[in-house]
């Protein structure tokens, strides 16, 4: 029993990295969004260094026409731009470049992020594509002693997490979106949340015209059954 305690914690052990690296979440992480604040939370994951430089590198098939990184007290933000082929189309025109590199260097006399510690480098970008589930943010994380994590890996479905995984953004359809794919999705067949609803509506029609024809049928019984009644002569 001892021994199969210490190989669970074992294992808790070993498997607890695979959880941290580096991970992207946003507050709206809608498809199509407009605008998305991207947080880049970094872990140090190194015994005996600091971290000291961060770079990002933003999507290639789906591009972020905006890309506005937001200065971190300690650090030195630089981009480096890069070439949309095809062009993004917006409101004022075809975009042909943009941001294609966020690199984080730690500023003179800031030791980087500590030893099991974290930093949270955050980013407006936008707007979100509509075609895809998913953005990666393949990252490179370089430590005060040289060593270099290259978390660049693409995590394909059904295969695991690799040793070094790429931070991805999930995205998920907005209200409206979801309403309507449902209802694309819908086979002839099949009823929706809209059928229900007219359904609903027509039967409260026909309760209110039924409740009245059956008061009007009463108020015409009553009234027959007035005319009916005569009055006996007296003797």
């Amino acid at each position: 029993m001892v021994l199969a305690a210490l190989g669970v914690l074992t294992s808790a052990v070993v498997a607890e990295p695979a959880s941290a690296h580096v991970s992207v979440t946003a507050d709206d992480a809608t498809r199509g969004a407009p605008e998305a604040l991207l947080t880049f939370r970094v872990l140090n994951e190194n015994e005996d260094a600091t971290t000291v430089r961060v770079e990002i590198k933003l999507p290639v098939k789906f591009p972020l026409a905006s890309v506005r990184p937001s200065p971190e007290p300690g650090w030195i933000v630089s981009t480096t731009p890069t070439t949309f082929n095809p062009p993004i189309t917006t409101a004022d025109g075809a975009l042909t470049t943009g941001v294609g590199t966020i690199t984080y260097t730690a500023a003179p006399g800031n030791p980087g992020v500590p030893v099991g510690g974290f930093v949270a480098f955050k980013v407006l970008a936008g707007p979100l594509p509509a075609g895809t589930e998913s953005l990666a943010f393949p990252t490179v994380q370089t430590y005060s002693d040289g060593v270099v994590s290259r978390w660049i890996t693409p995590t394909v479905p059904g295969a695991g997490e690799p040793d070094d995984p790429a931070p991805v953004l999930r995205l998920g359809a907005g209200e409206g979106a979801g309403a309507l794919s449902a209802a694309q999705d819908a086979g002839p067949g099949s009823v929706t949340a809209a059928d229900l609803r007219v359904t609903r509506i027509m039967a409260v029609i026909a309760l209110v015209v039924g409740g009245a024809g059956a008061l009007f049928g009463v108020g015409a019984l009553t009234h027959a059954r007035r005319g009916n009644v005569t009055s006996t002569p007296s003797a």
